[in-house]
């Protein structure tokens, strides 16, 4: 097993004014939704709702052939 070398030098301090850590979940929520994936999953979330919102409204006996089906 390779063993990393010993780093001696000293450690930055923050300056004042800059924030140490943005991973708070206040800003994953706003990153989340500034996220350039967010319209695309949004749209096919939708494109699937309506889908199956047409299907269901077309077919309203679809329940009772499955059971038919089942009883086989």
């Amino acid at each position: 097993m390779a063993h990393l070398p010993v780093s001696r030098e000293l450690q930055r301090l923050p300056q004042p004014g800059t924030r140490q850590s943005t991973s708070t979940p206040w800003y994953r929520f706003v990153a989340a939704f500034n996220s350039s994936d967010l319209p695309i999953i949004a749209a096919l979330c939708l494109a699937g709702l309506l889908l199956m919102l047409n299907f269901m409204f077309r077919h309203p006996d679809i329940g009772a052939l499955i059971e038919q089906y089942n009883m086989f």
